[in-house]
């Protein structure tokens, strides 16, 4: 995950999130610490070179506190930690 934007996250923020490094063509799973949730496109799919861009919102049920997003494909996949304020 090369980015994503806002910085600060709280509960019903759009989140854009971009990265890199996988594979080409590759449909994509991301998770919003233990949650699938919907993403624009519906579907994330990397492109011819293996970039990948999306949003979500963050749930209006989450927590504030610690929270991680996971991207992955069959291979494996990248995480980060931040905190809901």
């Amino acid at each position: 995950m090369d980015s994503y934007d806002p910085i600060n996250f709280t509960a019903g923020t759009i989140i854009t999130v971009t990265g890199t490094n996988f594979e080409p063509n590759t449909k994509l799973t991301f998770k919003f610490d233990t949650l699938e949730v919907v993403t624009t496109p519906a579907s994330v799919i990397s492109t011819t070179t293996g970039t990948y861009s999306f949003t979500f919102v963050i749930p209006a049920s989450q927590a504030v506190g610690s929270a991680k997003i996971k991207i992955y494909d069959s291979l494996g996949g990248l995480d980060t930690k931040f905190e809901v304020v």
